[in-house]
């Protein structure tokens, strides 16, 4: 397949070519992106929690939907490092219920549940609904522990298209 050698509307230019790292081959393609269009490929999870983002606005269930909302543990804004912060991926509203997302760019752990968990019920109560979207296929063990802990798992949502996502 050709690329062209101008930008696309991906970013990249030219063709992709073979590049090794440490003994190590990979494909690599050269970017005209800006340094703000590269922050979102810095952290793996971003394009996952805008997909997912996306998916919420076009499922159309909910009317108030926010990404990667950073809220402050105690309520007190304090500008130290080691004020308590947490960042939500994804939150919406579908006008009663509050609705907190967590995106996994890797398979659902423990770990990320209780996190969920514990965020949900400190900022939305015990109303909050709990969702986590992973990028891998989850156990049925995972599926299970999810189930247990009142956590609606999204799973293989590498696989999904947006549509189907938004269902």
């Amino acid at each position: 397949i050709r690329m062209p050698a101008r930008r696309s509307a991906s970013g990249l230019t030219g063709r992709p070519y073979e590049k090794t790292i440490e003994e190590k081959k990979y494909i690599a393609f050269d970017t005209s992106l800006s340094r703000g269009e590269m922050l979102l490929f810095e952290k793996s999870g971003t394009l996952l929690e805008l997909v997912s983002y996306y998916a919420a606005l076009e499922s159309r269930r909910f009317p108030d939907v926010k990404v990667g909302l950073e809220v402050d543990w105690d309520g007190k804004v304090e500008k130290k490092p080691d004020d308590p912060k947490n960042e939500i991926d994804v939150v919406m509203s579908d006008g009663l219920l509050p609705w907190f997302m967590s995106c996994k760019n890797t398979a659902v752990t423990t770990e990320a549940l209780n996190e969920i968990g514990v965020v949900s019920a400190h900022y939305g109560g015990k109303f909050a609904r709990k969702l986590m979207a992973t990028s891998q296929v989850a156990s049925e063990g995972q599926r299970k522990r999810a189930e247990d802990m009142g956590v609606l798992l999204i799973d293989g949502i590498a696989r999904m298209t947006v549509p189907e996502l938004a269902e």
